[in-house]
């Protein structure tokens, strides 16, 4: 059975069961009720006429039904709903009576002994000459307290059970309505539970649910996600083996609470997504994303996946080790192709001492270079960056000075190769540009220098410059002076700088060139 038809069908049932209990025990009340509403009026009635002095007089008049007969008539004609109000002596023989032709007659019904009797004031129900009826039995009294007769007044069953049938009718006519109203509201609910649950039949939100949880366990990222109160409602294994989280029944806490150091509860109130960031969270270094979850154009929550940045270094060492022997081998090519066209002209020229002189310029020229680069630079990937670099600016008729004192050790453990290159790779990048721009002789001169402490790069340049007015802004994310530039070297320049407790220092003038002088110690502050 359908989602919407068990809601349905559950909310129905229960509205009718309400409904019909309702209706019974308000029927039953009403019914009760009522008859205690007309034992009561037959009594007080009878009350009355007994206490009626001209009634009592009447009893010693020689006739004295016909001083009882219109005065009683009159009060029945008056009163809504009694049948008879008949009057007696101590003999039952009636003084009035709705159908005169029964005055003088003995009082039927059996019910009446009590009163004449014993003088009890009661209310019963019995036959008598108009049907079964409801009567009030009170004794009457003369002025010297002494009992000379009753009163007896009633009203009959059959108007009783009309009054209580028109009452019944009422009550079936809401219990239907009550029905008819619940199923509406029934059919409503269950559509508004569906289009909540956007359709889904409840299996399959089960299965939903067990093939999220199984992706999420399955995904080695780490996955925290909050709602719009910032309390966590989701956080995997993997969140909990990288952050080396050991505590339980997290779900339902503040994030500030569980973790102080993210930007989820900053992006939860922006709606503005953070890609890519470094976070030291629980002791760890994290790569994380942090994403807010929409719903028709509001936050509702934040989700947030993350890797050890030691992870993502590593696989970008690897990565950038490759890109840069590829870049390397790709300038190297086009350098020696512009070479070879070159020695191709003197052999046509037939001047070999020439070309031989090329040859031989050229080959020690570039072997001196890849040499010291070696011999040096002994972190390959740096190695392959600066080798990549030198052919591409020989291609671009840049004259790229490395520095003679320019050496490098195996990189200390605290200090990524991944960050190294791209703290030069964009400097040097960002120099290329630089010279681009002038027609004097490109120069671009280039330091790395190990000592005991510190690493320290120079890289200078003697291009355009930067505006001073510029100065201040050029490592915000972003910031391009560049038609075609997207404002991201140096701050990711600075960015790496800071992650690995270091400094830069700029030095630049308009037209004069710009030098960029970075320290950086080998022990992690």
């Amino acid at each position: 059975m359908k989602l919407k038809k068990k809601i349905a069908l559950l909310s129905l049932s229960i509205t009718i069961l309400s409904v019909m209990i309702s209706g019974l025990l308000i029927m039953r009340t009403m019914e009760e009720s009522l008859e205690d509403e007309m034992s009561t009026n037959v009594l007080n009635i009878s009350r009355a006429v007994a206490k009626i002095p001209d009634i009592i007089r009447a009893f010693e008049a020689e006739d004295p039904a016909l001083v009882i007969q219109p005065i009683v008539e009159s009060i029945r004609a008056a009163t809504e709903d009694v049948e008879f109000i008949v009057v007696t002596d101590l003999e039952g023989i009636r003084y009035s009576h709705p159908n005169p032709a029964r005055i003088g007659a003995r009082f039927v019904g059996g019910d009446e002994a009590a009163a004449l009797l014993e003088g009890k004031e009661y209310v019963s129900t019995a036959e008598g000459t108009l049907g079964l009826s409801t009567r009030g039995f009170t004794p009457i009294y003369n002025f010297n307290h002494e009992r000379i007769g009753m009163v007896s007044v009633g009203i009959l069953n059959d108007h009783i059970f009309q009054t209580k049938t028109q009452f019944k009718k009422e009550i079936y006519f809401s219990t239907f309505l009550g029905i008819l109203i619940g199923l509406i509201g029934a059919v409503l609910l269950g559509d508004n539970i569906k289009r909540t649950l956007m359709g889904l039949e409840p299996k399959e939100i089960a299965g939903l649910f067990r093939e999220r949880s199984s992706i999420l366990e399955a995904i080695k990222e780490g996955i925290i996600a909050i709602n719009e109160d910032a309390r966590i409602t989701l956080m995997n294994t993997a969140a909990k083996d990288i952050l080396n989280f050991t505590e339980k029944d997290i779900i339902g806490r503040p994030i500030e609470e569980v973790l102080p150091n993210t930007d989820m509860v900053k992006v939860l109130h922006s709606g503005v997504a953070v890609s890519n960031e470094e976070k030291k969270i629980c002791g760890t270094n994290i790569m994380i994303n942090t994403l807010p979850v929409l719903h028709q154009e509001k936050t509702i929550g934040v989700i947030a996946s993350f890797r050890d940045k030691s992870e993502v270094t590593a696989l970008a060492e690897e990565l950038t080790g490759f890109k840069m022997l590829v870049d390397s081998l790709r300038a190297t090519t086009h350098e020696f192709m512009n070479k070879l066209h070159v020695i191709l002209g003197f052999l046509q020229l037939k001047d070999y001492s020439s070309a031989e002189k090329f040859i031989l310029d050229i080959t020690a020229h570039h072997q001196e270079v890849i040499s010291f680069i070696i011999k040096n630079i002994q972190d390959t990937s740096i190695a392959a960056l600066l080798l990549g670099k030198y052919s591409a600016a020989k291609e671009s008729a840049i004259q790229m000075n490395i520095h003679p004192s320019s050496n490098l050790t195996k990189m200390p453990s605290s200090i990524p190769s991944s960050l190294m290159i791209t703290i030069i790779g964009n400097l040097l990048e960002n120099a290329f540009d630089a010279v681009q721009y002038i027609e004097d002789k490109k120069v671009i001169d280039f330091l790395l220098l190990e000592k005991e402490e510190e690493i320290i790069i120079s890289v200078k340049d003697n291009g355009i410059g930067i505006d001073l007015s510029h100065q201040p802004f050029i490592f915000q994310k972003g910031f391009t002076t560049k038609s075609d530039g997207r404002g991201i070297g140096l701050h990711l320049v600075k960015q790496s700088i800071d992650n690995l407790g270091g400094s830069i220092q700029v030095k630049s003038k308009t037209f004069s060139g710009t030098q960029f002088l970075i320290k950086i110690p080998k022990a992690l502050r």
